[in-house]
């Protein structure tokens, strides 16, 4: 399977993606090698059980060799934008689209933006542990451990926008989940202190100018599944997250969404997805988690715009 992109070292990235997915894959360590031979930047960065893997702009030093454990404090200068996808994916599944596409593209996105076109200041982290296994609670996500870390640095307004399942469909879904983690944080999160609201509508307001500034023909604001943007609110941070769906999903996601607002909990709350309204559920998303989660449902034709996405949130990282 290959995106292809025109940038013969982009080519070779999506080469390893088969490697990636593999039943028996180690991805931590295909994911390093990766990075290793497309000689991007990157720092593992422990946090209790679970390893973040950063990669840093061109020109932020951590003092550390590319590659090596840069500890808990150095791999995370302050940077506006944060990138992020998670690269660990649920037992027996593939994992193509739930969270493989994500992760090439943020790494192609990476190779842009410390080549072709250097942005001021972003990072892109590939965070461990988003999947969760029956009866573990949101705060066993990595995203959460990481939140709660980066605040204690005094990096406590960063514009974290996470990259889930983007590897089937032409409609870029700005996700509005959290509205229900602000709003009914109890329900969903059990968490009286949710991340505040203002940082929430700027990291959406940004997400939809960089949509239009790369000329994205299809974008909506809609409510998604349970992502790691949870782990985040739980830990005190705002996250944005999108994803993407094919147009003849997301128009009927809409058109549910408007008729039975209440449908959102369904998407947003893990627990839910059962009974008569899993069949309402988007097939793009119902599959992931599952073995049915394959490069035959991807559809890399839309990779570019997705890049090209990515690579503007960044290029506005110097914006107020």
């Amino acid at each position: 399977m290959t995106a292809n992109p025109k940038n013969s070292k982009k080519a070779r990235l999506w080469e390893h993606f088969n490697d990636f997915i593999a039943p028996d894959a180690e991805r931590r360590a295909v994911l390093k090698n990766i990075l290793e031979t497309s000689a991007l930047p990157f720092y593992t960065v422990n946090l209790g059980k679970h390893q973040h893997i950063v990669v840093k702009a061109t020109g932020q030093d951590t003092g550390q060799d590319t590659g090596q454990d840069a500890g808990q404090d150095a791999a995370f200068s302050p940077a506006p934008v944060l990138l992020t996808a998670h690269y660990d994916r649920a037992g027996g599944s593939p994992g193509a689209n739930d969270n493989s596409a994500a992760v090439f593209l943020l790494i192609e996105a990476a190779i842009h933006l410390c080549r072709e076109s250097p942005a001021p200041d972003w990072a892109i982290i590939f965070t461990d542990k988003e999947e969760l296994a029956p009866g573990e609670g949101v705060r066993k996500q990595g995203a959460y451990h990481l939140a709660r870390h980066l605040k204690t640095l005094g990096i406590a307004s960063p514009r974290i926008f996470c990259f889930d399942a983007c590897g089937t469909g032409d409609t870029l879904v700005i996700s509005t989940a959290a509205d229900i983690f602000t709003r009914e944080a109890y329900k969903v999160l059990k968490h009286a202190a949710p991340a505040p609201a203002a940082g929430l509508r700027q990291a959406r307001l940004q997400a939809v100018n960089a949509a239009r500034a790369v000329g994205w023909k299809r974008a909506l604001l809609l409510p998604t599944p349970f992502s790691e943007d949870a782990g985040f609110f739980a830990g005190g941070l705002c996250a944005q997250t999108v994803t993407v769906l094919p147009s003849w999903e997301a128009a009927a996601l809409a058109a549910l969404v408007k008729e039975r607002p209440r449908f959102a909990e369904v998407l947003a709350g893990r627990d839910l997805w059962h009974g008569d309204s899993r069949r309402l559920i988007p097939e793009t998303w119902r599959v992931c988690n599952s073995p049915r989660d394959k490069t035959q449902r991807l559809t890399p034709e839309h990779y570019p715009a997705l890049v090209r996405f990515a690579c503007e949130l960044c290029a506005q990282s110097a914006q107020p």
